[in-house]
C-alpha cells in the first residue's frame, strides 16, 4: 500500500507545475497561489495525514499605461497617454517634444524626420516654419545669410533678406554716396555723388569742367553738368541758330536757321534786303539801306564788282588801289601806285630785300559761301560757307627766298599758302602747305615756303565757322640768306646747316652732291643706289572701267629702301599747268622693301604674285585711277622732295608741279626721251621696263608694250 500511495502525490506535483507554467503566461496579473499539499497516505492501524497548505499567491508588474510614474518613464496619464494629441503624454511615456509629428504648444509645424534647417521653405528643427535669417534662400527672399544679415554693413544681405540696393542708406559697391530713395543735395536718387562744379566728371554728369561750365558760352560745359545740346539757347558747334526750342515758324527749328530768315546771338529776324541791316548769314554781301543796283550794291544785297561796302546802311564806294583802304582783293594799300615800296601798283604785298617783314592786322569777317574750307595739310575741311581773307605776295627781290607767314590768333584758325591765281574754291589743288596750330600752341599758326623770284602766293586765314568772327596778327617775313642756317634761301640749291663739303651739300650751298637728296630744312641724306625703279605700268585694261589697273615698284638695288620715306605721283598731262591729280602714300604696313621684292600699287580685288607686296590705289575700290592717256607716274622721296624715278606716257610732261613741293618749282617726268610705247584697251598689256628693271635714264629704251601683265613678278614681253 505504501508504494501506491505516492502516486497521488507526485499527480499533484506535475499539476502544481502546470498551474505554474501557466501562470508565466499571463502578462497583465501576478503569478497565481499555489495548491494545497496531498494528505499523507495512512498507516497501518492509523488514521490518514492532513494536506499541505495551499501555496501563498504571486505580486503585480509596474508598465507604461497603468497611469502611475514609474522609473524610466516621463510621463503616464495611462488611458490619456496619446501619439496624436498636442502636448500629451506619449505611449512610450516621453513627453511631447519636436520633432515627434504634432504640433504642440509653441511649435508651428512639426513635419518629424522632415524637418530640417537646410531645406527650401521647410519646417525647422525647431518646429518653427521657414523664414528670414535662418540662412537658407526661402521663397520669396533674395538673400539669407543668417546672423550675418545686416542692415548697416555695405554689400550684405539685408535684415529683411533683400538684396543691398542703392536707397537702403548703405553705401555699397558701386554707389558713391546713399542717402535713401530721395536722394539729398549732395547724393542723387542713383546713388551718384552729385557735386557739379567740382571739375571732376563724376558718373551722372555728361561732362564737369569746374569754373569753365556755362550756360553762355558756346560748346561749355552747362551749369548743371550736361552737355551742350540744341534748347539751351546758346548757338553751339554744329548749330546755326538756337532760341531753346524746337519748335519753327519763328526762324529757326532745331537749331537751323529757316528760309528767309537769319539768326545771330541775339536772335532771330526776317530777311529783308534794303533794311540797312547785313544778314550775312541769310546770304547778303552787304545792304545800303536800298533795294536799288548799280551803287556798289545791288537789289538782292550783294556787293557789285568794283565795289566796296564797308558799313552796313551807308552808302557803298568804288574799289581803288592807292585810295589807302584795303578791300576787295587789295592785299595791301600804301595811298599810292607806285611799286617797289612794299605795295606794288596793283595793292599786292611786295618781298623785297631779305630780312624784310609785313604785319596785317585783321579779323576774319567776310563770309564767302562758296569758300570750302581747308584744314591741317591741305585737307579740305568742312562744306559749309566759312569765313577768310587772301593776301597776295609777291617775291620781287631777284631770287628765291625762304618766307616764314604765322599768325597768331584770339581763339584758332588755319594760314595757308595757295599759288596765285586761286583757280578753285579752297580745294587741296592749289594748296602749297597748311597748318592749324603749331605744337603745344592751339593760338599760333605757322608754315615756311620758299618763294621763287617773281612767284605770286597767296596766304589765306580762315576759320571753319561761318557765324563768329575771328581776329588775327599776320607776319609774313624773309630770312637772310646765310649758307649753313639750315634754309634754304637767296641763291642756294641747299642748306644743310653747315658750309662743309662730303655730307650733301657743297660747302656754298650752290650744290647737292651726288648721290644725295636735299630737303628744303635740314641736312642732306643718302639716296638709295640706282635700281630702285618704277617698274610696270597698266593704266588702260580691256573695256571699261578699268578695274584692273597697278604701278609696280621694284627694288632692284643690293640695300633695303624705307618705304615710308616714299610716294607715288599720278600726274595729269592734260591739266593746262601740268598740276598732279593726286598722290599716294606706300601702304604704312610694310616698311621696308628688301632687294628683289616687288610692290603694287592696285585696283581692289586684283592678284599680284606670291611673295608680292600690295596696296589700293587711293586706298578703296574706285576704278580708272590712273588716266588712260597723257598722263605720268613719279616715285618720289618725300623727305628730300626729290623725284627717284617717273614716267610720262603718250606725251611729254616737262613742268609739272607736285603738291607739298616749293611752290613754284616745275620738274620734268621724262627720263631722256620720251617713250612712244603705250597701253591699250583692245588688247590685254602693260607698260614695262625691259629688260626687269633695267633702267638707262632713257624712257625711250626702257619702255615697251608687254602682251602679258605681271603684277608683282618680273617682266616679260
Amino acid at each position: 500500500m505504501k508504494r501506491f500511495g505516492g502516486a497521488p502525490a507526485v499527480l499533484a506535483c506535475i499539476a502544481a507545475v502546470a498551474l505554474a507554467a501557466c501562470a508565466s503566461d499571463e502578462k497583465a496579473n501576478g503569478p497565481v497561489g499555489g495548491t494545497g499539499g496531498a494528505g499523507g497516505s495512512a498507516g497501518a492501524g492509523a488514521a490518514g495525514g492532513t494536506g499541505g497548505a495551499g501555496g501563498a499567491g504571486g505580486s503585480t508588474a509596474p508598465f507604461c499605461g497603468d497611469g502611475e510614474l514609474q522609473a524610466g518613464e516621463a510621463c503616464d496619464t495611462g488611458a490619456d497617454n496619446s501619439d496624436t494629441r498636442p502636448d500629451a503624454c506619449r505611449t512610450d511615456c516621453t513627453d511631447a517634444r519636436c520633432g515627434d509629428r504634432v504640433i504642440d504648444g509653441g511649435e508651428l509645424c512639426d513635419e518629424g524626420d522632415g524637418n530640417s534647417d537646410a531645406a527650401v521653405d521647410g519646417c525647422r528643427t525647431d518646429c518653427q516654419p521657414a523664414r528670414c535669417g535662418d540662412g537658407v534662400v526661402d521663397s520669396g527672399e533674395a538673400c539669407d545669410d543668417g546672423a550675418a544679415n545686416s542692415d548697416t554693413t555695405g554689400d550684405a544681405c539685408r535684415t529683411t533678406c533683400k538684396l543691398a540696393t542703392c536707397g537702403d542708406l548703405v553705401v555699397d559697391e558701386g554707389e558713391d554716396c546713399d542717402d535713401g530713395e530721395g536722394g539729398s543735395a549732395a547724393c542723387t536718387p542713383a546713388c551718384l555723388r552729385f557735386n557739379c562744379g567740382d571739375g571732376i566728371h563724376d558718373r551722372g554728369e555728361a561732362c564737369d569742367d569746374g569754373d569753365g561750365n556755362s550756360d553762355t558760352a558756346p560748346d561749355a560745359c552747362r551749369a548743371d553738368c550736361s552737355a551742350p545740346r540744341c534748347g539751351d539757347q546758346v548757338i553751339d558747334e554744329g548749330e546755326l541758330c538756337d532760341d531753346g526750342t524746337p519748335a519753327g515758324d519763328d526762324g529757326c527749328a532745331n537749331c537751323r536757321v529757316e528760309a528767309g530768315w537769319a539768326c545771330d546771338e541775339t536772335g532771330c529776324h526776317e530777311i529783308t534786303c534794303g533794311d540797312g541791316v547785313l544778314d550775312a548769314a541769310g546770304g547778303e554781301t552787304c545792304d545800303d539801306g536800298d533795294a536799288f543796283g548799280g551803287d556798289g550794291c545791288s537789289h538782292t544785297c550783294q556787293v557789285e564788282a568794283g565795289w566796296s561796302c564797308r558799313i552796313p546802311g551807308s552808302p557803298c564806294h568804288e574799289i581803288r588801289c592807292g585810295d589807302g583802304f584795303v578791300e576787295g582783293s587789295e592785299s595791301c594799300d600804301d595811298n599810292n601806285t607806285a611799286g617797289g615800296d612794299g605795295c606794288s601798283g596793283s595793292c599786292v604785298i611786295e618781298l623785297k630785300a631779305p630780312g624784310s617783314k609785313h604785319q596785317i592786322q585783321g579779323l576774319v569777317g567776310h563770309a564767302d559761301p562758296i569758300w570750302t574750307v581747308a584744314s591741317n595739310s591741305c585737307e579740305l575741311g568742312p562744306a559749309h560757307a566759312a569765313r577768310r581773307d587772301a593776301y597776295e605776295v609777291i617775291n620781287a627781290s631777284g631770287f628765291g627766298q625762304t618766307v616764314t607767314a604765322s599768325v597768331d590768333w584770339t581763339t584758332g584758325g588755319y594760314l595757308h599758302a595757295y599759288v596765285s591765281p586761286l583757280t578753285s574754291q579752297g580745294g587741296p589743288t592749289d594748296c602749297i602747305l597748311g597748318n592749324d596750330h603749331i605744337p603745344g600752341n592751339p593760338r599760333r599758326s605757322e608754315i615756311n615756303l620758299r618763294i621763287e623770284p617773281n612767284q605770286q602766293v597767296f596766304f589765306i586765314a580762315s576759320t571753319s565757322t561761318a557765324n563768329v568772327p575771328e581776329s588775327y596778327r599776320i607776319e609774313i617775313a624773309t630770312d637772310e640768306p646765310t649758307c649753313g642756317d639750315s634754309m634754304v634761301t637767296g641763291g642756294e640749291v641747299c642748306d644743310d646747316g653747315n658750309a662743309v663739303d662730303g655730307d650733301g651739300c657743297a660747302a656754298d650751298c650752290g650744290t647737292i652732291e651726288a648721290g644725295y637728296g636735299c630737303p628744303l630744312f635740314g641736312p642732306c641724306v643718302l639716296l638709295p643706289p640706282p635700281g630702285f625703279v618704277i617698274n610696270e605700268v597698266d593704266y588702260d585694261n580691256v573695256g571699261s572701267p578699268d578695274a584692273a589697273e597697278f604701278v609696280e615698284i621694284y627694288n632692284g638695288t643690293n640695300v633695303a629702301i624705307d618705304l615710308l620715306d616714299y610716294a607715288v605721283y599720278l600726274v595729269d598731262g592734260n591739266e593746262q599747268d601740268g598740276t598732279d591729280q593726286a598722290f599716294f602714300y606706300f601702304n604704312p604696313n610694310v616698311s621696308q622693301l628688301q632687294p628683289g621684292e616687288y610692290m603694287v600699287l592696285g585696283s581692289q580685288g586684283m592678284s599680284v604674285a606670291p611673295g608680292a607686296h600690295y596696296t589700293l590705289l587711293f586706298n578703296n575700290s574706285l576704278t580708272d585711277n590712273l588716266l588712260d592717256v597723257y598722263g605720268g607716274v613719279a616715285l618720289v622721296n618725300t623727305n628730300t622732295r626729290s623725284i627717284i624715278d617717273s614716267l610720262s606716257y603718250e606725251g611729254s610732261i616737262g613742268a609739272t608741279r607736285l603738291s607739298m613741293f616749293p611752290a613754284g618749282t616745275r620738274y620734268n617726268l621724262v627720263e631722256g626721251t620720251a617713250t612712244t610705247a603705250e597701253d591699250s584697251n583692245l588688247a590685254e598689256g602693260s607698260l614695262c621696263r625691259m629688260p626687269n628693271g633695267e633702267d638707262a635714264n632713257d624712257a625711250s629704251v626702257d619702255w615697251a608694250f608687254c602682251t602679258t601683265p605681271t603684277p608683282g613678278a618680273a617682266n616679260q614681253l
